[in-house]
């Protein structure tokens, strides 16, 4: 790094000149006082003693800007600040001139951008007040160097100027799994659907990604944007750009917020065209360009459009305000996809998953992915990167003091991390990991609920910088809920977005302030905390919309009449967060806060779906809080009105929203899931009988591309099994808990395992599963992360046995053959397209129904162990077959919640060696019926 150079009495202060620098040349108050006084002395001594030209050292200060740009950086900065000051302070003028190697022509021309992770000079007096022409390649330049400008820096804001108030994307990206739903398939009765790597997913040319609020989906976009236009700059090498999806193309990228397109439309409509012509997207693309000091022709981006090639990163779906003009903008974009992928163009689209379904889903052949949440190595990737980052460790450094001294840190913001079991599951967020980082880097404390981990990192943020405003932080902090309130109650729906004159008439009162003072207040805001951005010219927004959400939430919190703004929202899909960190906000004003809150909820009882949907938002509101103790929901009736609700939740199961019947599933789990407390009641009996087992070759030829396939499901033979008595559920995690709190009598009794399993569990030192920890909080989920080994040993502690293969497919297919266990393939791709993607297992007997036999689960949630070895099939009739006697893998069967409907069949075979496991791994369990008095 260039401040490694620089000689250390002067290092203190270069992060100070730079932030001053930033300052004083963008804001409209320029005001020298002795702390600037000294930091303009050390720095021209500075320079003067180096003999460093002004234009390379301000490109090293600040790398973000290209020679060029620093060059009319420092003229700006020449003509705000008082000439005679200047001179006195550095008398040699010749040490300020300006020595660039770009080109005169190249000189004369600067942009600005309306971003805030790019500050661009403004024209100096000499420049012109029109704008340039300038030929086709210094268009495509500049408009690339502003690409690159925007994308290329994480801004993370709040670390203090002595530290670091930004990274480098390149150096912390880290790239994620994603769950596969292959849109174009589903709709032909043919989905599949994986875990795979993202850079896999990226090869789709058209391509919806959808993830939580923070999962990586705006970061990720503008990674993309970022390498593309290094590649076409010449920056970057053209052999990386396959880990983004690109193996021999390069193509034109544009990346559109579709928030900042939604405002535009409200803006600046134009009745000459139909409501949804794509002249609209044009239009914007248009305005987009208008912050050059160049002059582009019309519809420069939309003819690059017309002409193929490019890429069209369109981001945030789910952040246009209301329902009407987000599918306004769908059908829009639809036209822009459909003709765009007939001359080669790519199209990705964000947007979080609540939000993406029913009318919200594209009609075209669009391919969908879901982020998945970091893993453990993910988040260890993450924190190296971010922490070779802080400490300006350059790729492949190793063995030296600082490598040593980030080392450390590294190993200590990992154990922060890692020992609580709150902060571990936040960091499975990208967005939160980030914020953790950044509050531990100051603070080397981490915060464990949600909303109090936002609250510490807004407070964070506001505190960094809290000497340069004379505004106290409490009440800068009381603005930006004020702002975000009104923003997220603005008739006609969620903004997020708003004008700066108008965000000033909200705050000016809280400030005692005309409107031009708290205009002025907004604008340093932006610079101060960075809570606040302005990324288009005279509109303010969230730097994240998690932060305008908490906000709101926060506001809401202290309202006497929070109940009249919430009530009418409680079902919208984009109150959704909010309302639960509402939860959160009322209980960290006490329990009776947060009951209160509840009550209300409960109360709400329009029709079936809205009182299911309620219950379901409580469910996760008590989930949300958990971390701060104590029981919200006593003396509410939640438990009982729940309880009261089941029988007619199960028989109006698919009448209710799949995601709402996930949080029904959840919120049983929290009190106590009534339906596991009996197990024998828990067990079905299986009538013996003959079947056919496995598949005709005509369906295994259409079902499969690979002889494996082929000889796994074939031949078709009848076999004969006996009555037996099968779990209707998996085993759940409070099932196995149970097993595991025996101890020495249960998991830890080696009689309960076979002797390879003894010894594997003693090789591992294992006392519980995999991830255990995280999956305590979920008791009525399957357990998972479990291995052959573990299962059959809790099994037999349980006086049963894993199923054995015939077992198992029987149960599915039933005597009359059924090809899915749930029955015909139409009614389990409905169950499919509704669950879209999840990453984690479903409360047991929730998401689907039953078989006629009533066995729950047996496809479309986990994997289930069974006894056998895995073995081809004979074609003999058989009678009770347990496979062969011997092999290496076990049999594993029912396609699981990372599947497609081929991999849920009943005669769908899959294996893994007994010492395997997954976050899919499951089973459940048998025994004989002459064990079972009926």
């Amino acid at each position: 790094m260039y401040h490694q150079s620089i000689p250390t009495q002067q290092r203190l202060h270069v992060e100070g000149i730079q932030y001053h620098l930033e300052q004083l040349c963008t804001t409209k108050l320029v005001r020298i006082g002795e702390t600037d006084r000294k930091h303009l002395e050390d720095l021209a001594s500075l320079f003067r003693q180096d003999s460093i030209p002004m234009d390379v050292v301000l490109t090293k200060l600040f790398p973000r800007y290209d020679e060029q740009h620093a060059s009319g950086l420092w003229r700006q900065f020449k003509s705000r600040v008082n000439n005679k000051y200047l001179k006195r302070v550095a008398p040699d003028v010749s040490l300020f001139s300006t020595r660039s190697t770009a080109s005169a022509k190249e000189k004369e021309v600067c942009f600005v951008s309306n971003s805030s992770s790019m500050i661009s000079p403004q024209p100096t007096q000499t420049h012109q007040k029109d704008t340039h022409i300038v030929g086709e390649d210094e268009i495509l330049r500049f408009y690339l160097k502003k690409l690159r400008g925007d994308s290329r820096y994480l801004d993370i804001r709040g670390m203090g100027a002595t530290r670091a108030n930004r990274v480098e994307l390149q150096q912390v990206f880290t790239f994620l799994q994603v769950r596969m739903a292959d849109e174009k398939l589903e709709k032909n009765s043919q989905l599949e659907s994986s875990y795979l790597a993202l850079q896999t997913a990226l090869t789709k040319p058209n391509l919806v990604i959808v993830g939580d609020p923070g999962s990586g989906k705006t970061t990720l976009l503008r990674f993309i944007a970022l390498k593309l236009a290094l590649a076409h700059l010449g920056d970057e090498l053209k052999n990386t750009l396959p880990q983004i999806g690109f193996e021999d193309e390069l193509p034109f990228p544009i990346f559109v917020r579709l928030a900042t397109f939604a405002q535009f439309l409200c803006d600046y409509s134009d009745d000459s065209y139909p409501t949804e012509a794509p002249q609209h997207f044009f239009r914007y693309l248009d305005h987009m360009l208008a912050g050059f000091h160049i002059r582009i022709p019309e519809a420069y981006l939309q003819n690059r459009l017309l002409a193929g090639r490019c890429i069209l990163l369109l981001d945030g779906l789910d952040e246009i305000p209301n329902m009407k003009l987000r599918q306004r903008i769908v059908n829009i974009l639809e036209y822009i996809v459909h003709s765009g992928q007939t001359i080669g163009n790519r199209h990705i689209i964000t947007c979080r998953t609540r939000v993406y379904r029913g009318e919200f889903q594209f009609n075209m052949e669009f391919n969908r992915c879901e982020l998945i949440p970091f893993n453990k190595d993910q988040v260890k990737a993450f924190v190296r990167s971010w922490v070779r980052s802080l400490y300006g460790i350059s790729e492949g450094e190793t063995g030296t003091a600082l490598t040593k001294q980030a080392d450390i840190y590294r190993e200590e913001l990992l154990d922060d991390i890692w020992s609580n079991f709150n902060v571990r599951q936040l960091a499975e967020n990208p967005l939160i990991l980030t914020i953790l980082s950044v509050i531990h880097w100051s603070r080397r404390q981490l915060p464990e609920q949600r909303t109090e981990l936002y609250d510490t990192a807004i407070n964070f943020l506001l505190d960094s910088r809290e000497w340069l405003s004379h505004i106290p932080n409490h009440l800068r902090k009381e603005c930006l809920q004020t702002i975000a309130l009104y923003m997220t109650n603005y008739p006609g729906g969620v903004r997020r977005t708003l004008g700066k004159i108008e965000a000033a008439k909200i705050v000016q009162n809280l400030l005692d302030m005309n409107q031009r003072e708290a205009q002025e207040f907004l604008e340093q805001e932006t610079l101060y905390s960075g809570i606040l951005v302005s990324r288009v010219e005279g509109e303010l927004e969230f730097w994240q919309p998690v932060f305008q959400e908490y906000l709101a939430a926060l506001e809401l919190s202290t309202q006497d009449d929070y109940w009249k703004i919430i009530e009418p929202q409680l079902f919208d899909d984009t109150w959704d967060e909010i309302t639960v960190m509402l939860g959160g906000c009322r209980r960290r004003l006490g329990i009776k806060a947060a009951s209160e809150l509840i009550q209300k909820i409960l109360d709400v009882n329009y029709s079936l779906n809205s009182k299911v949907r309620s219950i379901g938002i409580i469910g996760r509101i008590i989930q949300d809080i958990r971390p701060y103790g104590g029981n919200p929901t006593r003396d509410t009736g939640y438990e009982q009105t729940l309880l009261e609700m089941l029988p007619t939740f199960e028989e109006h199961r698919a009448e209710i929203d799949f995601q709402t019947r996930i949080e029904i599933g959840e919120a049983l789990g929290q009190i106590g899931d009534p339906r596991l407390e009996d197990e024998e009641k828990n067990e079905i009996l299986i009538r013996g009988g003959t079947f056919w087992m496995g598949t005709p070759d005509d369906v295994v030829e259409r079902s499969y591309h690979s002889e494996r396939g082929h000889i796994s499901e074939r031949p078709m033979h009848k076999v004969t099994v006996s009555d037996f008595l099968i779990d209707r559920y998996p085993v759940t995690v409070a099932q196995f808990q149970t097993f595991v709190e025996a101890g020495e009598e249960g998991y830890l009794d080696r009689h309960n395992w076979t002797p390879e399993g003894w010894s594997w569990r003693e090789k591992e030192g294992l006392q519980n599963p995999k991830c255990w920890e995280a999956q305590l909080d979920y008791p009525n989920r399957p357990v998972v992360w479990v291995t052959w080994y573990e299962a059959n040993a809790y099994a037999r502690w349980a006086g049963k046995r894993l199923p054995t293969e015939a077992e198992w497919e029987y149960a599915a297919r039933g005597t009359e053959g059924r090809e899915y266990p749930y029955g015909e393939s139409h009614f389990m791709h409905h169950y499919i397209k509704s669950n879209g993607s999840r990453g984690h297992a479903m409360p047991v007997g929730i998401a689907f129904g039953p078989t006629p036999e009533g066995v729950y689960d047996l496809c479309g949630n986990v994997l289930e162990w069974c006894q056998d070895w895995l073995g081809p099939y004979d074609s003999a009739s058989q009678l009770d077959p347990e496979g062969p006697t011997r092999g290496q893998e076990r049999i594993i069967r029912g396609g699981s919640l990372h599947f497609g409907a081929l991999h849920l069949r009943a005669a769908k075979r899959s294996h893994g060696y007994p010492s395997s496991r997954s976050n899919c791994s499951g089973f459940r369990c048998v025994r004989p019926a002459n064990s079972f008095a009926y």
